[in-house]
């Protein structure tokens, strides 16, 4: 099959153990529109469909050609239907999340789907991802086949290693404020690298400070206690550790 007028690279390919499943991955160099890249994939499907007698797209990716190190764009692991995959390209084209990552996982309640959104802050620090927690958390899909909603939150043209939020749950009152807060404490300390996860288990609060700042794990932790946070792990890595000194601080109550 021809994929010419597509895209600027075009991938089919048959799903492992599928007889009539196919997976197709549709980049550009630089995404167009909503309705593009939908009509894009309509007529990748309607090219499937004159070759493969039952051809089906079970597997859909519409991203820009790789590089640049940032995921935007849609990746599904599944067909999710026209509806969901619409709402999911305009989210991604549209909001400050964008790149989205749709599965099905197995957890100990059983089969859930889960779209893993990729949210980029412009930003010069890591306070403002916090300050944009409200703005993040709002962008989702609320449609019956999604049961789970995850934000990976960190600034354009940073890498995740320089500062990347995690958010398994969300959004939760209060969590804007806690946040601009405990990174401002972090900043103003020197810390660097700071990574947050925020789950149902508690929040995690981590990343890199000199030695003279070991008190910072403690003010961190008091702050995320008296918010009501049930569970929570500060620790701060030594920015050159040798041997068993690895730690400015690290506490877990």
């Amino acid at each position: 099959m021809k994929g010419e007028g597509l895209a600027d690279l075009v991938i089919l390919a048959a799903v492992p153990g599928q007889t009539h499943e196919v997976a197709v991955q549709l980049a550009w160099k630089e995404l167009p529109a909503p309705d593009a890249q939908l009509a894009a994939l309509a007529e990748a499907e309607t090219r499937i469909g004159e070759v493969l007698d039952g051809g089906q797209i079970a597997q859909i990716s519409l991203i820009p050609v790789p590089g640049g190190g940032q995921v935007k764009g849609v990746a599904a692991a599944y067909n999710p239907g026209p509806e969901v995959l619409a709402a999911l390209v305009r989210t991604t084209y549209e909001s400050v999340c964008q790149g989205a990552d749709l599965a099905e996982v197995d957890t100990v309640e059983g089969p859930r789907t889960r779209v893993d959104l990729r949210c980029y802050v412009d930003t010069d620090d890591v306070v403002g991802i916090a300050a944009a927690y409200d703005e993040v958390t709002a962008t989702r899909l609320d449609f019956a086949e999604i049961d789970e909603t995850r934000w990976h939150v960190s600034v354009a043209g940073w890498s995740t290693t320089d500062a990347n939020f995690r958010l398994v749950s969300g959004p939760l009152a209060g969590r804007q404020e806690l946040f601009t807060e405990l990174t401002t404490m972090a900043r103003d300390a020197g810390a660097s690298g700071i990574q947050v996860v925020d789950s149902m288990y508690g929040i995690s609060f981590s990343g890199i400070v000199s030695a003279d700042q070991s008190g910072l794990c403690g003010a961190l932790l008091d702050r995320i206690l008296a918010a009501g946070v049930a569970s929570a792990t500060v620790s701060m890595g030594l920015p050159e550790p040798s041997g068993d000194e690895r730690w400015a601080c690290y506490l877990r109550p």
